[in-house]
C-alpha cells in the first residue's frame, strides 16, 4: 500500500455484519450473522488505526445492531446519516464523518460492500476507498482504490 492511512471508516450493513431480517427501522433479531474473519480482522485493524462506522440509517438501529454483533467495542465513534439527515452516498455526510472525528480527507479509507453508497460516494469527495465485493462483480464503472472479495485481506492490504 502507498498510502499511510490513520482513519478507516466502515460501512455496517453486509460490511461487518448481516443480519436475516431487515424490516425497517425495527430492532433485529441476536441471531445475526457476522460476516467472515470480522473479529480478527477487527482485532488487528484497531491496534493500528482508528476504525469508525460511517452507515446510513438511524443510531438506534445501528448501535443496536454493532451491539448485537459483538463489535460495539471496536469503533472510536458512529456516524449516521440520521446526524444530518443525508445519507450516503450524498457528499455532506463524508464531509460531516470527517468532520466529526477530526480526520483528514488525505489520511482516510472508506471500505463497504455498496458501489453505489460507499464507493462511488467516497471517490466523489476524493476519499479513497476498499470495494468490499464479495460477489466479485464482473464489470465496474470505474477502479476503485482496493477491491476484496473477503475482509482478511484488509489485514495484508493495509
Amino acid at each position: 500500500m502507498s498510502r499511510s492511512y490513520k482513519n478507516l471508516f466502515f460501512d455496517l450493513d453486509d460490511t461487518l455484519c448481516s443480519f436475516p431480517v431487515h424490516t425497517g427501522e425495527g430492532i433485529f433479531s441476536p441471531s445475526q450473522v457476522r460476516i467472515p474473519h470480522v473479529c480478527e480482522v477487527l482485532d488487528y485493524l484497531s491496534q493500528h488505526y482508528r476504525l469508525y462506522i460511517l452507515s446510513n440509517g438511524s443510531r438506534k438501529v445501528q448501535t443496536e445492531k454493532l451491539r448485537l454483533a459483538g463489535i460495539d467495542g471496536y469503533f472510536r465513534r458512529v456516524v449516521v446519516s440520521e446526524d444530518i439527515g443525508v445519507p450516503k452516498p450524498h457528499a455532506p455526510i463524508f464531509h460531516f464523518a470527517l468532520s466529526a472525528t477530526q480526520s483528514c480527507l488525505e489520511e482516510s479509507l472508506m471500505i463497504g460492500d455498496s458501489w453505489e453508497k460507499d464507493v462511488e460516494g467516497a471517490a466523489a469527495i476524493g476519499m479513497h476507498q476498499v470495494f468490499y465485493d464479495a460477489n466479485n462483480r464482473s464489470a465496474l464503472p470505474f477502479r476503485p482504490t482496493y477491491r476484496i472479495t473477503d475482509l482478511k485481506e484488509l489485514i495484508r492490504l493495509l
